[in-house]
């Protein structure tokens, strides 16, 4: 048994990516990957840019000074493997708090479109909320596909209370209180 328990899974399940295979948002847990079902997200505001990579069993990220402006040394960056990345943490209701942390080119585009799509209509203090409605199959020239997310733009909408607690730490509400025209927000 380890002392510190740093090899504990327990914390996979903060992470959620689209799957570009599956076509859907999934999480790690100690037995794989498990899809999520749900309809609505929000995205926080304080999100992170920069650049990623996967190397030596380990991801590493760079992230910009400033959200969405690239740093001087990005080609260098990109000669050494990086790609664009970015992070931000999402609150799917009765699920929890997650991190999206990613360097995909399919998740990338989904997380940009969804956050351009919203941030014409930003409403300090609040936070955007999205209907997700699947996936899209996208077919590169190089004859491999793959599947994006497809995340529309609904409203910004208060930010929970719990938005700020990790998936682990939160309880899970039993009564249903969905508010006006169906979002759960």
């Amino acid at each position: 048994m380890s002392f510190l328990e740093l090899d504990d899974k327990e914390g996979l399940g903060m992470y959620i990516k689209h799957d570009f295979r599956l076509g859907k948002f999934v999480v790690n847990n100690a037995e794989g990957v498990e899809p999520l079902d749900f309809e609505y997200m929000l995205i926080d505001t304080d999100f992170q840019t920069g650049y990623g990579q996967y190397r030596n069993g380990a991801y590493d990220f760079v992230w910009d000074q400033q959200v969405g402006i690239k740093p001087d040394n990005a080609k260098e960056l990109v000669a050494d493997g990086y790609k664009r990345a970015f992070g931000a943490r999402i609150y799917i209701k009765d699920k929890g708090v997650y991190l999206w942390q990613r360097f995909g080119l399919l998740e990338g585009q989904t997380f940009d479109e969804a956050m351009s799509s919203a941030w014409k209509d930003k409403v300090d203090g609040k936070v955007p909320c999205f209907k997700y409605t699947g996936s899209e199959k996208i077919s590169f020239s190089n004859g491999s596909s793959g599947f994006k997310g497809k995340l529309d733009y609904v409203q910004w909408v208060d930010k929970p209370a719990d938005f700020d607690e990790p998936v682990e730490m939160q309880e899970q509400p039993v009564e249903d209180d969905t508010k006006e025209d169906g979002i759960p927000f």
